[in-house]
């Protein structure tokens, strides 16, 4: 019995020293740096901010919208995907309101009717913009708004504190 104590009790100071000697390391996450001026993909979370279909191109300025993403009800936020992507060919105001016609659609298509009535008086609450624009652009709308910006690392978001 004294032989398999002194044998553990060896197998856990080798444990501890080892341990001591290589301590676990954080893994840490490389973000590519971009030039202010260069143009690039940016994710906006304006889910913090008042942003509605209604008032979106007074928010978003100087900036090409790539997609949307809006507000879905947490009740069947699982049965839709409501993210649309603009088209470069027609202007941002026909984008908007094929946005709010596809929105409109989709709602009852499920069967959600109850969230159609303040659509034309209030606009569609958004969350999330992609956009194409210059790092300058980017800073800008941070540093007025509540607006935060997202990077794509490893699949998922992260927020960048600028």
């Amino acid at each position: 019995m004294k032989k398999v104590l002194i044998i553990v009790f060896a197998v856990l100071s080798l444990y501890v020293i080892y341990k001591i000697n290589h301590p676990k390391v954080e893994e840490t996450f490389y973000i590519e740096e971009f030039s202010l001026e260069d143009y690039n993909i940016f994710y906006l979370d304006v889910s913090n901010e008042v942003v509605t279909t209604n008032n979106l191109t007074k928010i978003i300025k100087n900036m090409d919208i790539v997609s949307i993403k809006p507000y879905v009800n947490p009740i069947y936020k699982d049965k839709l995907d409501l993210e649309y992507s603009f088209m470069n060919n027609i202007s941002l105001k026909k984008n908007i309101k094929n946005f709010i016609e596809y929105y409109k659609k989709k709602i009852k298509e499920k069967g959600f009717n109850d969230d159609l009535s303040y659509i034309d008086k209030d606009g569609i609450k958004i969350m999330e913009v992609t956009v194409y624009a210059k790092g300058v652009d980017i800073i800008k709308i941070i540093k007025d708004t509540n607006i935060k910006y997202k990077t794509v690392s490893y699949g998922e978001f992260e927020y960048l504190e600028i």
